[in-house]
């Protein structure tokens, strides 16, 4: 990865750019404020989580959920100084990170437990694109994607979970069940627990999403999945040869089909071109005849709280509907081949590059 260079080289190069803001620093390494120079995927990848079965408690209470947004939000707004003095009330600091020529500002515990998220934020975005990883640690790949989609695709803010999905095995309360958090996912499914935070709205990656999408409210949000081998068994439990592999499952958080061209369609199309080995690699659960013809799973993102606030229903943890969001893009990807190589994980990079429109730096605001 790049190195950064030195501070005082960086700041007039951005002035120069003109970029989306350049807040005033306050004293560098202070108790919740610091600056390094690294790599951003580097840093990142070296970021703690705490393991399944930790026990920890990622839900926290409204008091601490406000206070974390209004943390987020200053910071988003270029505000550093109030940012890093209302994280430090909740335990997070800001660290900026210089990249070589880019420049970015991050949202971290204090503590380095790796319980709550880190949120990454571009200071000089050129898509108006949010990209979320729930599950960084359970399903590899997806977080490494959302910090590639800020570093190479102008993204305007990452948003990675810091607990293990299964961190915790207490119940979310809200609807829907699953085995993931089963020894070898055997069956019975049980309730999504508290630090699944894709089904978990009183958690901080909720605040931070919920924080990002009103503040930037054309935003599109993209959150990162991974599936396993067990999405390529027939129901007769036998494995479908791999040219009927299905890799992408896309879906703009319903399981409805609908005549136009929804956010998943043209998702599903570009990865179909870039793929180049059949229509079945790339699948819209909002196209009836993807389902017709490949026996897929519908990973529809159906029950997502981050999709159901965006829809702007009532209760995100229990409230059912069909609509789907012109905002959201919930993806689903297979381990192999997509997931575990480092190359053909880009292919989603890729894709999301020619779906969201790049727009000139300094131009998003």
């Amino acid at each position: 990865m790049r190195h950064g260079t030195l501070l005082g080289m960086v700041i007039p190069f951005f002035l120069g750019l003109g970029c989306q803001f350049l807040p005033a620093r306050p004293a560098q390494n202070t108790q919740s404020y610091r600056a390094e120079e690294v790599g951003l995927s580097e840093w990142v990848a070296a970021r703690p989580h705490s393991p399944q079965a930790s026990g920890v408690r990622v839900p926290v209470d409204e008091e601490v959920a406000t206070r974390f947004a209004e943390a987020l939000r200053e910071l988003a707004l270029g505000h550093i100084a109030g940012a890093f003095e209302i994280a430090a009330s909740v335990g997070y600091e800001v660290v900026e990170i210089l990249d070589g020529r880019s420049r970015y500002l991050a949202l971290i515990e204090i503590n380095g437990q790796g319980v709550g998220p880190l949120v990454v934020l571009s200071t000089n975005p050129t898509r108006n694109l949010i990209a979320e990883a729930p599950h960084p640690t359970f399903e590899l790949g997806t977080g490494a994607q959302a910090i590639e989609l800020v570093v190479s695709a102008g993204a305007r803010a990452a948003i990675l979970a810091g607990a293990h999905r299964c961190a915790s095995s207490t119940p979310s309360g809200c609807d829907g069940e699953t085995s993931v958090c089963n020894k070898d996912y055997a069956p019975p499914s049980i309730s999504y627990v508290d630090s699944d935070v894709a089904h978990s709205p009183s958690t901080l990656f909720h605040s931070a999403h919920r924080t990002l999408a009103d503040l930037w409210s054309d935003a599109i949000v993209v959150q990162l999945h991974g599936m396993g081998t067990g999405r390529s068994r027939l129901p007769t439990g036998k494995t479908r040869p791999p040219e009927e592999w299905t890799w992408f499952v896309l879906s703009s958080g319903a399981n409805t089909s609908v005549p136009d061209s929804p956010l998943s369609v043209r998702a599903r199309d570009v990865l179909r071109t870039l793929v180049q080995e059949g229509d079945v690699r790339a699948v819209s659960c909002q196209d009836a005849t993807d389902k017709q013809r490949f026996q897929h799973r519908n990973l529809c993102g159906t029950k997502n709280v981050q999709n159901r606030f965006l829809l702007g229903l009532p209760i995100v943890c229990t409230s059912g509907t069909t609509e789907m969001s012109p905002r959201f893009l919930h993806v689903e990807q297979r381990f192999d081949p997509v997931l575990n190589d480092p190359v053909e994980m880009g292919i989603m990079v890729k894709a999301l590059k020619d779906v969201v429109p790049e727009q000139a730096p300094g131009q998003l605001r």
